[in-house]
């Protein structure tokens, strides 16, 4: 098992991609079986495809380490 994504995968859940990870994503997995690139689901649904995307994620990551919980609108602290 090598862990690469195939067009079939692709295709068949073509809509669960959508709904879950955004056009974008299905995008770059289309793409990816276009080219014959071989990469993982993972490493494409977590590729940044805006500047702002990538760090919305590098900030929710940081503070998910820190044991921050943010939500929409405001930030409270974790387990505090």
């Amino acid at each position: 098992m090598l862990g690469v994504i195939t067009g079939r995968e692709v295709l068949r859940n073509g809509w669960t991609i959508v709904r879950e990870f955004g056009p974008a994503t299905y995008g770059r997995c289309l793409l990816a079986t276009a080219t014959g690139r071989p990469i993982t689901f993972l490493a494409l649904a977590t590729q940044a495809s805006h500047p702002v995307h990538g760090f919305r994620i590098a900030v929710l990551s940081l503070a998910a380490a820190a044991g921050i919980r943010v939500t929409v609108g405001r930030v409270e602290a974790a387990g505090r």
